[in-house]
């Protein structure tokens, strides 16, 4: 079995910097932290591309 922590952060797209690459910055409330736990096996593996 796994844990994990999970929240949500609102962001917006403010800018772009000298690459070409998108800047953020938080926009809204973080919602609640959430505990995911799940149990199983490995996914399988993905089918080829055709």
């Amino acid at each position: 079995m796994a844990e994990q922590l999970l929240f949500h952060q609102t962001v917006r797209q403010v800018d772009v910097d000298e690459d070409g690459n998108p800047v953020w910055e938080e926009a809204g409330e973080v919602s609640e932290t959430r505990v995911f736990t799940w149990t199983g096996e490995v996914a399988p593996e993905a089918s080829p591309t055709p």
